[in-house]
């Protein structure tokens, strides 16, 4: 059994304090005494004591585990406030003493503890996904965990999408950040450089809907040599963000050939989802072109044009994609993004809200409204008794 112990939410001195306590613990019933002696109790007086209860939950989490997998303390991996990435499948952990990232392998029976943490923030979330879709990636145990939602609905979408990620996402980095540094956004490029082999990264912020404005295009080996870049990177996506708002995440750039914007609803009698209008995005702007801007933003960095598709022109296989997606997201309906590569694979970009909806006159506009009526007559259908 292979145990790691996330202690990033306490304060740097109650962190001494803890790992000063731990020090007098050689046997399981020792804990008991260090409570006794070390934990705050009212009308009691006591020196050198702490009333912080998540010491004392993982003072009870040793004993407890000591007693039942005869884990000792000197054998718990200890975490204090180091950057984490889910990379494609891999978990990787940040050593700062040695400046590298490891790797956490997929071992059975290894397992990240913790008694309190963030309940919203995504990266958790997608930890605890990925140990369900894979059996021998660590497991994530706190309680609570039924709170981890999150508004962050770019990344839940990639999230609830992920047992297909190959196939439909590609390359996907989302990184948890203690340390903020522009250290910090070169050691996460050059971990997606020497794993994905892959020059080319989109940075992206999840948000609601952005119209691109969010999105950042570079080539990393330019980054890695370019300090005054990494600089700004750094200002712009790192320095404000933290291990409670992890709102970034990193997909690899394609050559698009086509990109579909598809409109579907649930059948209020069925529940199957129906495509009521699919459209073409033509980019107008060169790969180049994008590289030396800092945003992708439609309508102003990013030229482009919209044509109305025909809904029977759709390929099967991108409808049978598409429908996943919704389904993996249990939604009513929306709007899905895909790409197509030019060796005909498709790839998922994100799923949008209805405002901008690119209506065009004629069949195209009653299509739209047929989309939002049957929206409220599922609704009705579903929820009013």
């Amino acid at each position: 059994m292979k145990v790691y112990y996330i202690l990033s939410v306490l304060s740097i001195e109650d962190k001494n304090f803890f790992f000063d306590s731990i020090k007098d613990i050689h046997k399981p019933e020792d804990v008991d005494n260090i409570i006794k002696t070390r934990y705050y109790r009212v009308n009691k007086v006591t020196t050198n004591t702490t009333y912080n209860s998540i010491t004392l939950e993982t003072w009870m989490f040793i004993k407890t585990i000591w007693d039942k997998y005869w884990v000792s303390p000197d054998q718990i991996n200890w975490i204090y406030k180091e950057n984490m990435v889910i990379l494609n499948d891999d978990l990787w952990l940040y050593n700062s003493k040695n400046n590298e990232w490891n790797k956490i392998s997929w071992e059975k029976n290894t397992y990240f503890f913790t008694s309190r943490y963030s309940f919203w923030n995504i990266f958790w979330a997608f930890f605890n996904e990925l140990s369900k879709i894979h059996k021998n990636f660590p497991k994530l145990i706190y309680p609570n965990k039924n709170l981890i939602y999150t508004r962050k609905e770019k990344i839940r979408f990639i999230m609830n999408a992920y047992t297909k990620r190959k196939k439909i996402i590609g390359n996907f980095m989302l990184p948890l950040m203690y340390t903020r540094s522009t250290q910090s956004i070169k050691s996460l490029l050059s971990l997606w450089k020497n794993e994905v082999w892959d020059s080319d990264i989109l940075i992206k912020k999840s948000r609601w809907t952005d119209n691109w404005k969010h999105i950042t295009l570079l080539n990393v080996e330019e980054y890695l040599w370019n300090d005054q870049k990494i600089d700004y990177l750094f200002l712009k996506y790192i320095s404000f963000t933290n291990e409670f708002d992890s709102w970034i995440y990193f997909t690899s750039y394609f050559d698009i050939e086509k990109e579909y914007r598809l409109y579907y609803a649930k059948d209020k009698i069925t529940s199957k989802y129906n495509l009521y209008s699919a459209k073409q995005k033509i980019n107008l702007t060169s790969k180049e072109d994008l590289l030396s801007k800092m945003t992708l933003w439609t309508w102003s960095d990013l030229k482009v044009k919209w044509e109305l598709l025909d809904n029977n022109s759709i390929p099967k296989e991108l409808d049978k994609i598409a429908k996943f997606v919704f389904k993996s997201n249990d939604l009513e309906v929306w709007v899905i993004e895909f790409i197509k590569l030019s060796n005909w694979e498709y790839r998922f970009l994100e799923i949008n809200c209805l405002w901008g909806s690119m209506m065009f006159e004629w069949k195209d506009e009653e299509n739209i409204k047929d989309l939002i009526s049957n929206w409220w007559n599922f609704l009705y259908n579903k929820d009013i008794k």
